[in-house]
């Protein structure tokens, strides 16, 4: 079945991409924590925060193993129960909490934004991340993740009307029984016994709400970005504020870099999907590619961070220096070792002591 062999693609992606991501933001988070400047204040927590956001997204995703497909008005995220080592509840539960991730992200970008225009306002809010309250903006993303979760495990969660009507697709695409799955997604327009089609109430209502939340999620971030970029120019030119200037302009590029991934990588591609079921249309296969572009998504993200902001970037140039020197000084040693037990073999003379390695650091 050529469904079977593009779900153990799909698979094999989400692996490779969830090695990358649990490497780059392990990475990060070391930088983070061991070359952040002071200047950059409590935004390293929220750094730190997303990163670990991601490192549990990827780790979701090996779990999971989510296979995106669409038929007709019907676009579904399925779990093989038969390939899970948990029963078909808990393989329920675990696709919804997968779901909900896609919800938490929304949120993410909405308060990295607003962060940084605080930021740059100098707004007293800000202190707010300062002290306990940083926890109420930690929540935020979880709340937004409930909500798409819950929609992901009631009203588009897994349906017999759903299942009669994308039984006979799954087994001929995937070789797959519904029994076989579990599945959740909106299934728009219901075929009647009589050949007609109604309109599902509970489909719309769900995704009126993830429409919502996607929605709120945009504005925050075009709202905030362009009145952060109108004040980080606006920024005098002074010795005093350059280099302040400097590290927010750096910030916010970064930032809108971040961005850019996941609108390229998770928010258009599904949009495009969702919005060919709405309108009836089949991409079938097609919309595997979505499982793929998301699990890229936790592997790419931290790079515009690692690369862009100059103090993680010099500290990670660095170590691959030392690195680099190491293995030089090792195989310089290595063959004077080599020469020095020659010449003692050919002269049995006592060779002089090494000299010692001078450290990088």
């Amino acid at each position: 079945m050529i469904g079977k062999s593009w779900s153990s693609i799909q698979h094999g992606i989400q692996i490779g991409c969830a090695v990358v991501s649990f490497t780059l933001n392990s990475l990060l988070i070391f930088l983070i924590l061991r070359h952040s400047p002071k200047t950059l204040g409590a935004y390293k927590y929220l750094m730190i925060y997303i990163s670990v956001f991601e490192l549990f997204y990827s780790l979701m995703d090996i779990i999971v193993k989510p296979v995106f497909h669409s038929y007709g008005s019907t676009f579904l995220v399925m779990v093989n129960v038969k390939e899970s080592v948990f029963k078909t509840r808990t393989c329920l539960i675990l696709g919804s909490i997968y779901c909900g991730c896609f919800g938490c992200s929304m949120a993410i970008f909405g308060i990295h934004f607003i962060y940084r225009y605080l930021v740059a306002s100098g707004s007293k809010l800000l202190k707010s991340f300062n002290d306990w309250r940083i926890v109420t903006w930690f929540l935020v993303p979880l709340v937004y993740g409930s909500i798409w979760g819950c929609m992901a495990y009631g009203p588009v969660g897994q349906k017999a009307a759903t299942g009669e009507h994308i039984r006979t697709n799954i087994l001929e695409t995937f070789d797959l029984r519904i029994e076989d799955t579990v599945y959740m997604g909106p299934y728009f327009y219901q075929k009647q016994p009589n050949g007609s089609s109604r309109i599902d109430i509970e489909s719309i209502t769900g995704m009126s709400v993830v429409f919502v939340i996607v929605c709120s999620s945009f504005f925050t971030i075009i709202y905030f970005g362009v009145k952060c970029y109108v004040l980080i120019s606006k920024l005098a030119p002074s010795k005093r504020c350059f280099r302040s200037k400097a590290l927010q302009s750096q910030l916010f590029w970064a930032l809108v870099t971040q961005t850019m991934i996941p609108v390229i990588l998770m928010h258009t591609p599904i949009t495009l999907v969702y919005g060919s079921a709405l309108l009836d249309k089949d991409i079938g296969m097609l919309s595997g590619f979505l499982s793929m572009t998301i699990a890229a998504y936790p592997a790419i993200d931290p790079l515009p961070s690692i690369l862009i902001i100059p103090c993680y970037r010099k500290a990670l140039i660095y170590y691959l220096k030392c690195c680099g020197r190491f293995e030089k000084k090792d195989d310089e040693t290595s063959a004077g070792m080599n020469r020095n037990s020659s010449a003692v073999l050919s002269q049995s003379v006592i060779p002089a002591p090494p000299t010692e390695l001078s450290t990088a650091f």
